[in-house]
């Protein structure tokens, strides 16, 4: 019976680990729309597309790792004092876990929707150096 709320518990955090590390070593490198990172922003070039996987690996390991902490830790407090709860705090914390795959998601989307613009004022910034150059 612990044995399946070890697995329950730490699945959705080694999946999330698991995709990260392949979108880390093996990021698509064409714009699709079956694999990857897609939203209207990271597929209107390769520029963004590429920082989008990129990004989204990221923010996949992040996350993997602290979900991972965390249901680490909430397995061996359920294991050392609460068993007779065990199945209402898997639950919970699957539910959490779920919720928690959104903040890579909008973090992500954040950063490609803004990631031509910061391009642009970069450029524009060293245009700007440029001329000022005597």
């Amino acid at each position: 019976m612990m044995t399946e709320y070890i697995v329950i518990s730490l699945i959705n955090p080694i999946l999330i680990l698991v995709l990260g590390m392949v979108m880390k070593f093996y990021p698509p490198n064409r714009i699709n729309k079956s694999i990857g990172f897609r939203t209207k922003s990271s597929m209107a070039d390769h520029d963004s597309w590429t920082y989008a996987q990129k990004t989204w690996a990221n923010h996949l390991l992040t996350t993997g790792l602290i979900l991972l902490l965390i249901s680490g830790l909430q397995v061996y407090l359920v294991w050392k004092f609460f068993q007779e709860q065990m199945w209402y705090i898997v639950f919970g914390v699957l539910f959490l876990q779920l919720l928690t795959l959104l903040i890579p998601y909008l973090l992500t989307k954040r950063k490609v929707d803004t990631f031509k613009v910061r391009e642009k004022e970069a450029f524009y910034k060293k245009i700007n150096e440029d001329s000022k150059k005597p």
